[in-house]
């Protein structure tokens, strides 16, 4: 190789090896990646609305205005205009002193729209509660339409009334229930609430129990 070639290619690694140390103490970033991670904050207004806002570190966190009120976690204190959903769960129960179960106890719970459970008192919502018959009979004979066995309409006004404890939520007695000798038992419970603020929620809880 000639002096003059060897002087260039001397120059030209010179020029490349301080770029580097240039790049590594100036613009570290640059040399390390160019991932990023942004977290999705979650902000509930008081009036249902919500927003996101970008964060730096991995994990989705949950912001809650001030202006909402949490009881527990995964429960808001709420009216009528935040209910989107119902949920209710029907349990045989024994609620004298006799032996043997003496109707059954229907628990319900109202949810936001985030699936929170809505906590409410001093609200009239009213509401009708239908129980049908299976879609069989005891001879196996079909059903269709069910038949209604009970139909009632109550007016709720806390969430504490259909609380789910034992002896919490509303009873409806068997004897209330009109079933026939060939009636297998209950096959369907419908409760259908109506809200002040406009609109209806309906649930339904299908099983089936034995007659009293």
């Amino acid at each position: 190789m000639e002096k003059g070639n060897a002087i260039i290619v001397i120059l030209l690694l010179v020029i490349i090896a301080g770029g580097g140390y240039i790049l590594l103490v100036k613009y570290p970033p640059l040399l390390e990646g160019s991932s990023t991670s942004t977290t999705q904050y979650y902000v509930s207004s008081g009036d249902g609305t919500a927003s996101t806002e970008s964060g730096g570190s991995g994990e989705a966190v949950y912001v809650t205005d001030a202006s909402e009120d949490f009881v527990y976690y995964g429960e808001v204190l709420g009216t009528s205009s935040n209910m989107k959903s119902l949920d209710i769960y029907a349990q045989p129960l024994d609620w004298d002193a006799n032996l043997g179960n003496d109707g059954i106890v229907l628990h319900f719970t109202f949810y936001d729209a985030y699936g929170r459970k809505v906590i409410f008192s001093d609200t009239s919502i009213s509401t009708q509660i239908t129980i049908y018959s299976p879609t069989i009979d005891k001879n196996g004979q079909t059903i269709s339409p069910r038949r209604i066995f009970y139909k009632r309409y109550t007016t709720i006004s806390s969430s504490d009334e259909g609380e789910d404890t034992p002896y919490g939520g509303i009873r409806i007695p068997y004897s209330d229930i009109s079933m026939t000798s060939s009636d297998l038992g209950i096959g369907q419970i419908k409760m259908s609430t109506s809200l002040p603020t406009g609109g209806t929620i309906e649930a339904y809880e299908t099983f089936l129990w034995p007659k009293a």
